[in-house]
Protein backbone atom coordinates (compact mmCIF):
# COMPACT_ATOMS: atom_id res chain seq x y z
CA UNK A 1 0.00 0.00 0.00
CA UNK A 2 1.37 3.35 -0.77
CA UNK A 3 0.90 6.21 1.86
CA UNK A 4 0.69 9.62 0.73
CA UNK A 5 0.39 12.78 3.03
CA UNK A 6 -1.53 15.70 1.55
CA UNK A 7 -1.03 19.16 2.93
CA UNK A 8 -4.39 21.16 1.88
CA UNK A 9 -5.13 25.08 2.20
CA UNK A 10 -8.25 25.33 4.27
CA UNK A 11 -9.99 24.22 7.99
CA UNK A 12 -7.46 25.54 10.91
CA UNK A 13 -4.79 23.83 12.49
CA UNK A 14 -5.18 21.55 15.19
CA UNK A 15 -4.45 23.11 18.33
CA UNK A 16 -5.01 26.82 17.38
CA UNK A 17 -8.88 26.44 17.51
CA UNK A 18 -10.60 24.49 19.76
CA UNK A 19 -14.37 25.32 18.88
CA UNK A 20 -16.13 22.39 18.21
CA UNK A 21 -18.06 24.29 15.24
CA UNK A 22 -15.01 24.89 13.62
CA UNK A 23 -13.06 21.78 14.23
CA UNK A 24 -15.90 19.74 13.16
CA UNK A 25 -15.80 21.59 9.86
CA UNK A 26 -12.22 21.30 9.33
CA UNK A 27 -13.06 17.51 9.90
CA UNK A 28 -15.63 17.36 7.38
CA UNK A 29 -13.24 19.46 4.71
CA UNK A 30 -10.96 16.20 5.31
CA UNK A 31 -13.73 14.09 4.63
CA UNK A 32 -14.63 15.78 1.33
CA UNK A 33 -11.44 15.42 -0.21
CA UNK A 34 -11.07 11.81 0.92
CA UNK A 35 -14.48 10.99 -0.86
CA UNK A 36 -13.37 12.92 -3.83
CA UNK A 37 -9.99 11.33 -4.44
CA UNK A 38 -11.58 7.81 -3.58
CA UNK A 39 -13.87 8.15 -6.32
CA UNK A 40 -10.11 6.88 -8.35
CA UNK A 41 -7.98 5.81 -5.42
CA UNK A 42 -9.24 2.64 -3.04
CA UNK A 43 -8.67 2.05 -0.07
CA UNK A 44 -6.94 -1.08 -0.31
CA UNK A 45 -4.39 0.30 -2.43
CA UNK A 46 -3.78 3.88 -1.63
CA UNK A 47 -3.62 5.19 2.34
CA UNK A 48 -4.44 9.24 1.98
CA UNK A 49 -3.42 10.99 4.93
CA UNK A 50 -5.11 14.48 3.77
CA UNK A 51 -4.24 17.32 6.43
CA UNK A 52 -6.03 20.35 6.00
CA UNK A 53 -3.44 23.10 6.99
CA UNK A 54 -5.29 26.60 7.22
CA UNK A 55 -3.94 29.29 4.72
CA UNK A 56 -1.55 28.60 2.04
CA UNK A 57 0.92 29.76 4.08
CA UNK A 58 1.23 28.09 6.82
CA UNK A 59 -0.16 25.21 4.50
CA UNK A 60 3.39 25.68 2.35
CA UNK A 61 5.40 25.92 5.97
CA UNK A 62 4.09 22.55 7.33
CA UNK A 63 4.59 20.77 4.08
CA UNK A 64 7.94 21.80 3.92
CA UNK A 65 8.74 21.27 7.77
CA UNK A 66 7.69 18.15 7.82
CA UNK A 67 7.99 17.04 4.14
CA UNK A 68 11.77 15.18 4.89
CA UNK A 69 9.95 12.85 7.61
CA UNK A 70 7.04 11.64 5.41
CA UNK A 71 8.06 9.38 2.46
CA UNK A 72 5.59 10.76 0.07
CA UNK A 73 4.28 14.20 0.52
CA UNK A 74 2.12 16.69 -1.46
CA UNK A 75 0.84 20.33 -1.08
CA UNK A 76 -2.65 21.44 -2.51
CA UNK A 77 -3.30 25.19 -1.98
CA UNK A 78 -5.44 27.88 -4.07
CA UNK A 79 -3.44 30.22 -6.76
CA UNK A 80 -5.32 32.73 -6.54
CA UNK A 81 -4.04 33.85 -9.52
CA UNK A 82 -4.09 32.71 -13.15
CA UNK A 83 -1.91 29.48 -13.79
CA UNK A 84 0.78 31.45 -15.93
CA UNK A 85 1.47 32.72 -12.58
CA UNK A 86 2.12 29.02 -10.83
CA UNK A 87 6.27 29.81 -11.36
CA UNK A 88 5.77 33.39 -9.22
CA UNK A 89 3.71 31.24 -6.64
CA UNK A 90 6.60 28.76 -6.36
CA UNK A 91 9.32 31.22 -6.15
CA UNK A 92 7.22 33.25 -3.51
CA UNK A 93 6.48 30.52 -1.04
CA UNK A 94 10.31 29.35 -1.46
CA UNK A 95 8.98 25.92 -3.70
CA UNK A 96 11.01 25.87 -6.38
CA UNK A 97 12.81 23.23 -5.11
CA UNK A 98 9.49 20.65 -4.47
CA UNK A 99 7.21 21.76 -8.11
CA UNK A 100 6.79 18.14 -8.34
CA UNK A 101 4.75 17.64 -5.22
CA UNK A 102 3.34 21.10 -5.46
CA UNK A 103 -0.44 21.47 -6.80
CA UNK A 104 -2.65 24.78 -7.63
CA UNK A 105 -6.61 24.88 -7.32
CA UNK A 106 -6.72 27.82 -10.09
CA UNK A 107 -7.29 30.07 -9.11
CA UNK A 108 -9.21 28.33 -5.83
CA UNK A 109 -10.82 25.63 -4.93
CA UNK A 110 -14.40 27.09 -5.55
CA UNK A 111 -13.66 27.19 -9.58
CA UNK A 112 -14.03 23.33 -9.30
CA UNK A 113 -17.36 23.74 -7.97
CA UNK A 114 -18.24 26.13 -10.26
CA UNK A 115 -17.35 24.29 -13.19
CA UNK A 116 -19.71 21.92 -12.36
CA UNK A 117 -22.62 23.46 -11.89
CA UNK A 118 -25.16 20.42 -11.65
CA UNK A 119 -24.09 19.69 -8.84
CA UNK A 120 -24.56 22.92 -7.25
CA UNK A 121 -28.42 22.31 -7.51
CA UNK A 122 -28.08 18.42 -6.56
CA UNK A 123 -26.37 20.03 -3.20
CA UNK A 124 -29.37 22.84 -3.28
CA UNK A 125 -31.47 19.70 -3.29
CA UNK A 126 -30.02 17.70 -0.85
CA UNK A 127 -30.19 20.98 1.19
CA UNK A 128 -33.46 21.57 0.82
CA UNK A 129 -33.33 25.13 -0.36
CA UNK A 130 -35.65 27.06 -1.79
CA UNK A 131 -34.86 27.22 -5.15
CA UNK A 132 -35.86 31.32 -6.11
CA UNK A 133 -37.10 30.41 -10.33
CA UNK A 134 -37.22 27.07 -11.13
CA UNK A 135 -36.54 27.87 -14.38
CA UNK A 136 -33.09 29.35 -14.40
CA UNK A 137 -30.66 27.19 -13.59
CA UNK A 138 -26.95 27.59 -12.47
CA UNK A 139 -25.62 26.92 -15.71
CA UNK A 140 -27.55 29.70 -17.51
CA UNK A 141 -25.89 32.06 -15.14
CA UNK A 142 -24.34 34.86 -16.65
CA UNK A 143 -21.47 34.89 -14.16
CA UNK A 144 -20.32 31.02 -15.83
CA UNK A 145 -21.71 30.72 -18.49
CA UNK A 146 -19.98 30.71 -21.61
CA UNK A 147 -16.73 31.77 -19.49
CA UNK A 148 -13.13 29.97 -18.74
CA UNK A 149 -13.68 28.92 -15.25
CA UNK A 150 -9.89 29.16 -14.65
CA UNK A 151 -10.37 32.37 -15.85
CA UNK A 152 -12.32 33.67 -12.96
CA UNK A 153 -11.01 35.87 -10.70
CA UNK A 154 -12.30 34.84 -6.45
CA UNK A 155 -14.26 31.88 -7.92
CA UNK A 156 -15.30 31.75 -4.26
CA UNK A 157 -17.21 34.98 -4.17
CA UNK A 158 -18.58 34.63 -7.94
CA UNK A 159 -19.93 30.89 -5.73
CA UNK A 160 -21.60 32.86 -3.23
CA UNK A 161 -23.40 35.62 -5.44
CA UNK A 162 -24.81 32.20 -7.40
CA UNK A 163 -26.09 30.85 -4.64
CA UNK A 164 -27.78 34.44 -3.23
CA UNK A 165 -29.40 34.82 -6.69
CA UNK A 166 -30.53 30.72 -7.17
CA UNK A 167 -31.13 29.79 -3.45
CA UNK A 168 -33.10 31.36 -0.05
CA UNK A 169 -33.85 29.85 3.26
CA UNK A 170 -36.65 30.14 5.65
CA UNK A 171 -35.46 32.39 8.69
CA UNK A 172 -37.20 31.40 12.00
CA UNK A 173 -38.09 34.17 14.00
CA UNK A 174 -39.28 34.01 17.22
CA UNK A 175 -42.60 34.96 18.22
CA UNK A 176 -42.94 36.12 14.41
CA UNK A 177 -43.58 34.64 11.26
CA UNK A 178 -40.48 33.04 9.45
CA UNK A 179 -39.56 34.84 6.48
CA UNK A 180 -36.86 33.97 3.40
CA UNK A 181 -33.64 35.23 2.74
CA UNK A 182 -30.96 35.08 0.93
CA UNK A 183 -28.55 31.67 1.17
CA UNK A 184 -24.92 32.83 0.38
CA UNK A 185 -21.82 30.39 0.31
CA UNK A 186 -19.94 29.37 3.27
CA UNK A 187 -16.54 27.93 2.47
CA UNK A 188 -16.12 25.97 5.59
CA UNK A 189 -19.64 24.65 5.94
CA UNK A 190 -20.76 24.21 2.29
CA UNK A 191 -17.25 23.28 0.78
CA UNK A 192 -17.07 19.87 2.22
CA UNK A 193 -20.18 18.27 1.07
CA UNK A 194 -20.11 20.19 -2.48
CA UNK A 195 -16.44 18.27 -3.08
CA UNK A 196 -18.26 15.07 -2.07
CA UNK A 197 -20.76 15.72 -5.03
CA UNK A 198 -17.93 16.51 -7.87
CA UNK A 199 -17.09 13.86 -10.14
CA UNK A 200 -13.25 13.46 -10.68
CA UNK A 201 -13.13 12.08 -13.76
CA UNK A 202 -14.54 15.35 -15.23
CA UNK A 203 -12.54 17.57 -12.69
CA UNK A 204 -9.33 15.91 -14.59
CA UNK A 205 -10.07 16.70 -17.55
CA UNK A 206 -11.08 20.61 -16.57
CA UNK A 207 -8.07 21.35 -14.63
CA UNK A 208 -4.66 20.07 -15.45
CA UNK A 209 -3.59 20.16 -11.89
CA UNK A 210 -6.41 18.06 -10.70
CA UNK A 211 -4.79 15.66 -13.72
CA UNK A 212 -1.30 16.03 -12.50
CA UNK A 213 -2.41 15.19 -8.77
CA UNK A 214 -3.64 11.91 -9.85
CA UNK A 215 -0.98 11.14 -12.00
CA UNK A 216 1.88 12.16 -9.48
CA UNK A 217 -0.29 9.80 -6.70
CA UNK A 218 -0.11 6.56 -9.50
CA UNK A 219 3.02 6.98 -10.28
CA UNK A 220 3.91 6.01 -6.51
CA UNK A 221 2.21 2.62 -6.45
CA UNK A 222 3.66 2.04 -9.57
CA UNK A 223 7.15 2.85 -8.16
CA UNK A 224 6.73 0.58 -5.54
Amino acid sequence: MVTITIYLEGGVLEGLNDAAQTSGNTSRLREGFNKLLRQIFSEEAYNLEIKPSGGYKSAAKRFKELRADEKETVLLIDLDAPKTEKPKKLEELDLVDCIKEVFFMVQEMEAWILSQPDKIEQFAQEEQFIIKNEEKSVADNNLIKGKNIEDIKKPSGRLNTIFEQHFQVIKQRRGKIPKTKKRGYGKLKDAPSLLELLDLSILRNSFEDVENLILYIQSKKEAK
